[in-house]
């Protein structure tokens, strides 16, 4: 294996493939303003398309360029959650609940790009969990005896089984409805498909204030949008003060890799695959045959900054190479992607006087909390506020930490401080294997 010098930080996604700002020029007025241009907040923006309110979405960089465009493009229920570890924090009915919604955006995203012929690599795949650690294949046994009681189909490989298709697994869990995509071009894509919403990019707000009924938005540069409702999608946390406790800010770092020699693995057909650790590795094959990797989450980087270091780079190569240890890979690319992870791993949507502030980690919950977010806006209320209202009960530790009258910058040190020690944990644990 081989990792070669650090090229200028961009995501594959991206790279130059982006359209060209279109910034607001001029002041204007709206029923419904939508900071942030990445799923999140075009997700609003689809969901209200037939609504007949006049919608603007607000974006700083271009469309898809922030988060979304620099994630690793899975569309699966599985990566952020165990089935299981949902029923043993929120009980059977809760966490089944919050399952079946996870699978039903990975459905309705599928549908969407069909439906409206998103040319975005959109493919399903299926997907490969699996145990990094001998002892980890009892965690797999009970999410396959969990996800069969939900009627999902699910298949359990022991380890030793020709059916693995990498040499570093003790054991997987097989999926089916498991897919990816280029999530830039998704995003771009259904953008092309809002007909009632003005789309401004390279337009950043810095600023929103009350005025009478509704909210005056400042743009940088001098340019004021008026909204009766505002939607902060942004995950940058400039706006989301309102949710600053619930969340914390890091970065997933991600490397691409071109294998010398393209893989003809007899059990292994393109299927994701990510790991059994606390904090996951991820893994998928690209269309062109180079192989995707992410993970090393990052809590303590700048924020803005997507540079790759060749330590972090150099591990995901080390990963790589630990499952497929027969196929020499060569370093080509990488870029750390700046996320906000909810401290329960369920998305926030916080909505106080008319403005609506959302927090999610991953595409399908993006997708989700958009729609929730369109649904309180039009009808008052989703079927979904019971699961993801940023009122809803934390856990007690949780909780203090939310609502406690301290600043919000010490809540973010403190939560980061937390989270690093947990990602210790499991680095540790990841050492003594390797």
């Amino acid at each position: 294996m081989m990792v070669v010098c650090m090229r200028a930080p961009t995501s594959l996604w991206l790279s130059g493939k982006e359209d060209a700002p279109r910034p607001i020029t001029e002041d204007g007025s709206y029923d419904v303003a939508i900071v942030g241009g990445g799923i999140v907040g075009i997700s609003v923006a689809y969901h209200l398309r037939e609504s007949g309110l006049r919608v603007c979405v607000l974006e700083a960089g271009t469309i898809g360029s922030g988060s979304t465009g620099m994630s690793g493009g899975f569309v699966t229920p599985s990566t952020t959650f165990d089935a299981y570890e949902l029923i043993d924090e929120w009980g059977e009915a809760r966490g089944t609940e919050i399952y079946a919604s996870l699978r039903t955006a990975v459905r309705e995203i599928g549908e969407t790009v069909r439906r409206e012929n998103i040319a975005c690599d959109y493919n399903v795949c299926g997907a490969f969990y699996y145990a990094a650690e001998p002892s980890h294949f009892r965690r797999l046994a009970k999410e396959a005896a969990t996800l069969t009681r939900m009627g999902i189909l699910a298949t359990l490989i022991p380890p030793g089984d020709a059916a693995l298709p990498a040499r570093g697994m003790f054991g997987a869990l097989r999926t089916s409805d498991d897919a990816a995509m280029d999530p830039a071009r998704f995003v771009r894509g259904l953008a092309q498909k809002i007909g009632n919403a003005d789309l401004f990019t390279g337009t950043r707000v810095v600023g929103i204030i009350k005025q009478g009924n509704g909210y005056a938005l400042k743009v940088q540069g001098g340019v004021t949008v008026r909204a009766e409702r505002v939607v902060v999608a942004t995950n940058s946390w400039s706006l989301a003060s309102a949710v600053a406790g619930h969340a914390v800010p890091y970065a997933s770092c991600i490397a691409i890799a071109s294998p010398h020699e393209r893989f003809a693995h007899p059990a292994w057909r393109g299927e994701l695959m990510w790991d059994t650790y606390g904090t996951y590795h991820y893994l998928r094959e690209l269309p062109d045959g180079r192989m995707l990797i992410g993970g090393e989450d990052d809590f303590f980087g700048p924020r803005h900054d997507a540079s790759l270091s060749p330590q972090r780079a150099s591990h995901l190569m080390h990963t790589l190479g630990t499952l497929f240890p027969s196929t020499r890979f060569e370093y080509q690319s990488g870029w750390r992607g700046s996320l906000a992870y909810p401290l329960d791993g369920l998305p926030v949507i916080h909505s106080r006087d008319g403005v609506h502030t959302l927090v999610t980690d991953g595409l399908p919950f993006g997708w989700l909390i958009g729609r929730v977010a369109a649904e309180r806006i039009v009808s008052g209320r989703s079927d979904y506020d019971h699961l993801y209202d940023a009122g809803r009960d934390f856990g007690m530790l949780r909780n203090v930490l939310i609502r406690a009258p301290i600043p919000a910058a010490l809540k973010r040190l403190m939560l980061k401080i937390g989270v690093a020690l947990y990602r210790a944990w499991y680095l540790m644990d990841e050492s003594v294997k390797h």
